[in-house]
């Protein structure tokens, strides 16, 4: 963030641990913490005409208790992959590796030694499943 930047990252572009240590750092600093609700899932977001506010619909994924919030500003910052599209291809039923979506990447997952197929962004089934048929 430009008004907190951090000259002391380990690399370009740093591990997710070590971005998410220096987000809770820079909340920490600006004292912002008490205002943050985490371990919670987006429900809904409606917006109020007649008071000019969003009411926000969380939910507390720990217990299930559904939170609602007033704001006058809504910056959503969810991404894209929080609820990743399940990946289906013809033939995965026999594929013995692993199949990982990068929303749901695992900590204990190693790639040394392994042969890696990765389905990005504008990837098409057909093409995929040609290579497939290629290999």
């Amino acid at each position: 963030m430009s008004f907190a930047p951090n000259p002391a990252f380990s690399r370009l572009f740093p591990a997710q641990s070590e971005i998410l240590s220096y987000l809770k750092s820079v909340a920490k600093e600006y004292d912002i913490e008490s205002h943050i609700q985490y371990s919670a899932s987006w429900e809904s977001a409606r917006w109020q005409e007649e008071t000019k506010t969003w009411i926000l619909r969380l939910k507390a994924t720990p217990t299930g208790e559904l939170l609602e919030h007033e704001c006058k500003v809504l910056i959503s910052a969810v991404g894209r992959l929080v609820i990743p599209n399940p990946f289906v291809i013809p033939g995965q039923e026999t594929f013995t590796g692993e199949i990982v979506h990068s929303a749901r990447w695992r900590g204990d997952i190693t790639l040394k030694d392994k042969n890696v197929v990765v389905v990005g962004n504008g990837c098409k089934f057909k093409s995929f499943t040609a290579l497939l048929e290629l290999t």
